[in-house]
């Protein structure tokens, strides 16, 4: 094909391909292999995904990572990868393709006070926990088999909660964990590992913060990781500059806030409203609005939506919006999809026997962690 097309038309077929189409086309000749297993080809297949998502965020299909529990053969938790497919939701309804379970270091579930398994997913990359205590211990690619192990806690350290995202400019892979000191101290320190790029390996110390945050983890979210505090303000920690800096507050009707988990929905923080009495969960989307101010200049500015009003008894956690209007959401260990024209939810992807302890939106990728670390391949174990 190099022969008869350029090289960067080559590359833009095969940035169009799935990734098990990818696979299969590495064996077809040398020359294709040494164009697919280049590092830099793994990184243009993502920024092409993104930019397809970036003009139709329903252009592809969604990803799920789900931490399940088979209770026919119980041995602990799995890790496994689901495709959800509605190419024509009206005409065609749901295509469910099997979901796949991937290769990764054991997860088990020591203790019933272990609270989340998986820190975060970008660009194909799984930050996970296999401790009780919730620390990041390695980063996985579930496609290319490699894993890398993160240097653990000191023992006068107590993990809080933590974050996993990617800044694009410099093709850095950063985990943030937030410790608290076994003291007196009321500050909490923080702490970045980062993959890729020019910086130093291993954890930084970062200024400390006065913030108090739930153990279920960041959410990341264009360039930056949200959590919220306990006195229900938003903060972020943006990727770039290391920072920490106060968003926004909750909606207004939200009050009971103690806990509240945030989430990632069309590239968007999203945050639900449990209203028991009324048995319903009110689905906010935090959208960016541009206007102009008095001079003609364009300014951005952040407000919370409704998105969805769904009836159930439940809180939902939702994942992501289908082509059709449709949301995808988890609920009391089983994946659903909510038609919200009927009113009606569908059972999607897994068996009666199996319990989704935890599900995470994550698209499959190429990206290579010893290229990440190619001055120290030697830490890169693979599976």
């Amino acid at each position: 094909m190099e022969k008869v097309l350029p090289y960067d038309v080559v590359l833009q077929v095969f940035c169009r391909l799935p990734i098990q189409s990818i696979f299969n086309c590495k064996l077809v000749c040398k020359a294709w292999l040494g164009i697919l297993k280049d590092p830099f080809f793994a990184l243009q297949h993502v920024i092409y995904r993104q930019l397809i998502n970036g003009g139709d965020h329903y252009a592809y299909d969604h990803g799920f990572l789900m931490l399940i529990i088979d209770f026919s053969i119980f041995s602990g938790f799995s890790l496994w990868y689901h495709d959800y497919v509605k190419t024509n939701e009206e005409e065609v309804g749901l295509y469910m393709p099997p979901i796949k379970r991937i290769s990764h270091p054991t997860i088990r579930r020591y203790d019933h006070y272990c609270y989340k398994s998986i820190i975060g997913s970008c660009n194909g990359l799984i930050c996970c926990s296999l401790s009780i205590d919730g620390d990041p211990i390695y980063i996985c690619n579930p496609v290319t088999k490699e894993y890398l192990c993160l240097p653990k806690l000191m023992d006068s350290q107590e993990y809080e909660s933590g974050g996993f995202g990617y800044h694009h400019s410099t093709n850095e892979y950063k985990v943030v964990r937030i410790l608290s000191r076994r003291s007196t101290s009321v500050k909490r320190q923080v702490q970045v590992y980062t993959l890729g790029g020019t910086s130093d390996h291993g954890w930084r110390n970062k200024d400390d913060i006065r913030y108090v945050f739930s153990r279920r983890g960041g959410i990341f979210v264009n360039g930056e990781i949200y959590w919220l505090s306990y006195d229900s303000t938003i903060v972020a920690f943006n990727i770039a500059d290391e920072k920490f800096h106060e968003v926004i507050s909750l909606p207004p009707s939200i009050t009971d806030d103690f806990g509240l988990p945030l989430f990632e929905v069309d590239g968007c923080l999203c945050v639900v409203e449990y209203l028991r009495d009324d048995k319903k969960n009110d689905v906010w989307l935090l959208r960016k609005r541009t206007g102009n101010d008095l001079s003609g200049k364009e300014f951005h500015t952040l407000s919370w939506r409704k998105e969805f009003s769904i009836s159930t008894s439940m809180f939902i956690f939702p994942l992501s919006i289908t082509k059709g209007g449709g949301l995808l959401i988890w609920q009391d260990g089983e994946c659903l999809c909510y038609d919200p024209k009927h009113g009606i939810a569908q059972h999607i992807g897994h068996s009666n026997n199996e319990y989704i302890f935890e599900v995470i939106p994550h698209t499959n990728s190429l990206v290579s962690l010893k290229a990440l670390v190619d001055e120290r391949p030697d830490r890169i174990r693979r599976e």
